[in-house]
């Protein structure tokens, strides 16, 4: 169960097979000719491009949109359920993301102390913390089953001293009882909480005495409107869709679960929960935002406890990760998952004004499928995408503006993401 544990939040933390991504060009689910062209690059972009200002393109973003949902295309169809978000951004940048160093010792376990009195205020004596704290060394550790706390791993203050000093390192420091689960970053962000009592309550622990990581399973709706305010029974009483979100955002914006600088976290999916008749709880899936743009993510999917990449038609690797955060109380987060999506140091490197319009965009990427194609466009945004410098590490990556569509082939079902790169007219895609 622990070698488990370890390779779960390990793969979550990495993005290794839980990702799934490939550089490979599948293109799953179409034929040669439906395939995009691979003549254009970041480095050749598409001629004859005109940009339009920002700040135009927010003062006439309606008008885009009513203009594109009007327009005939071969191949794509705009429903009345297609959603996009307008951009909030006075300017776009290529980014450079580089992952923050380790925290010292001192400063890791103050973070450590304040966000377990934070979830469970009063619970643990200073003893008891002694005992509970433990931490992965760098490069892993063997299984005792036969110690209680929690298998071979070793106390963090007993050996705090050797941590201070770099005899030992580590790569996270957590505790798991009775009254939950919690794993820190490094460099101090959360990996994964569970530990409320909701959370307590629905834990599939086969165990039964320590909580360990947990993720309610299935849901039973899926909502893209993070402003709607359609409600649902939690534990406390009914919560509109729209105040589990501003909720759950100021929560982890506050600092408490690590300190996100720049970045602002982002609710970008709501799906309802299920959890016992009458009784329901939010599945929050987010992103984060610089300067009023989302970094792109994947959809989740129903499980929740992982997702997939099919197939990509570039041999660039994105980091897709989403956070996760559970509402099962109203204003209270039960289970938390990955919010080191957010722990990099950021550099501008260009700053830009002007974007191809959200017009301009669409029509790049009809024109980039096959006209026998069927594609029915549900979302569209402005937001950054973001890839891996080296395919090996995460440690450095960079991100780009792009027009980003999610759309569903009606030729095979599939959910396709496409990019179009919002400086050069660059297109890509992956599939769900």
């Amino acid at each position: 169960m622990a070698e488990m544990r370890e390779v779960f939040l390990r793969k979550w933390r990495k993005g290794v097979g839980i990702l799934g991504l490939c550089g490979l060009l599948l293109f799953t689910g179409c034929s040669k000719q439906d395939a995009l062209p691979e003549a254009s690059s970041g480095e050749n972009p598409v001629s004859g491009l005109e940009l339009q200002k920002l700040t135009e393109l927010t003062e006439d973003f309606s008008n885009q949109v009513r203009t594109v949902k009007e327009t005939e295309y071969q191949n794509l169809i705009f429903g009345e359920d297609f959603l996009v978000t307008a951009p909030e951004a006075e300017k776009v940048y290529d980014l450079e993301l580089t992952r923050k160093p380790a925290l010292p010792a001192e400063e890791l376990l103050q973070k450590f102390d304040a966000l377990v009195d934070f979830q469970w205020e009063d619970v643990y004596s200073d003893e008891e913390k002694e005992e509970l704290y433990r931490y992965w060394p760098l490069g892993g550790v063997g299984r005792n089953d036969s110690l209680k706390y929690p298998y071979s791993y070793p106390s963090f203050l007993e050996n705090f001293e050797k941590l201070k000093n770099g005899e030992a390192k580590l790569t996270m420091l957590f505790m798991d009882t009775e009254q939950g689960y919690l794993t820190l970053d490094g460099s101090g962000y959360v990996q994964y909480l569970n530990g409320n009592k909701t959370a307590r309550r629905y834990k599939a622990s086969a165990e039964g005495a320590l909580a360990g990581p947990y993720m309610p399973k299935g849901y039973f709706a899926d909502y893209r409107d993070t402003s709607s305010t359609d409600s649902y029974p939690l534990l406390g009483g009914e919560v509109r869709i729209c105040d589990a979100v501003r909720e759950a955002e100021e929560l982890i914006g506050q600092g408490i679960y690590g300190d996100f600088g720049d970045f602002q976290p982002k609710v970008v999916r709501v799906r309802p929960v299920e959890l016992e008749e009458g009784e329901d709880g939010y599945r929050l899936e987010f992103s984060c935002a610089y300067k009023g743009l989302n970094l792109a993510v994947a959809n989740l999917g129903e499980y929740g406890g992982g997702f997939s990449v099919s197939s990509m038609s570039d041999d660039r690797k994105m980091d897709l990760t989403p956070g996760v955060a559970f509402m099962l109380e109203k204003g209270k987060l039960d289970v938390l998952v990955g919010c080191f999506s957010f722990e990099y140091d950021v550099k501008e490197r260009e700053a830009y004004d002007s974007v191809l319009s959200f017009a301009e965009g669409v029509r790049l990427m009809s024109e980039a499928f096959s006209p026998t194609m069927r594609l029915t466009v549900r979302e569209a945004q402005l937001c950054y995408a973001r890839f891996q410098v080296n395919e090996e590490s995460d440690e450095e990556e960079y991100a780009e503006a792009s027009w980003e569509f999610v759309a569903e082939n009606e030729n095979d079902g599939r959910v396709y993401h496409i990019f179009i790169n919002a400086l050069n007219g660059y297109c890509f895609y992956y599939t769900e």
